[in-house]
């Protein structure tokens, strides 16, 4: 099992959507229950991508596509710290 259908087990309520964007800036997003992974990205940044996106979904309750404000900044950040923190559990 891969890194990727290991988390995507652990999140049944979310539907999960690989997709071909050739902008290397573009790593995922969510939107409502459905997570979208860039995946011309290496797995390791998928899995990355994976986790932080869920944890917007677990924490955030605001709109964050308008990154000008410092809760959205901060939302990034932690998103980032945990998504960092939690992919070395599924990449072993």
């Amino acid at each position: 099992m891969t890194p990727i259908e290991k988390i995507i087990d652990l999140y049944p309520e979310y539907k999960f959507y690989q997709i071909e964007v050739k902008d290397p800036k573009y790593h995922g997003h969510i939107q409502n229950d459905c997570i979208y992974i860039n995946s011309l990205q290496s797995e390791e940044d998928q899995a990355i991508t994976l986790l932080h996106e869920l944890t917007h979904a677990t924490y955030d309750n605001e709109n964050l596509e308008k990154l000008k404000n410092v809760p959205a900044l901060k939302a990034e950040y932690f998103a980032r710290h945990i998504a960092n923190r939690e992919v070395r559990r599924y990449l072993a």
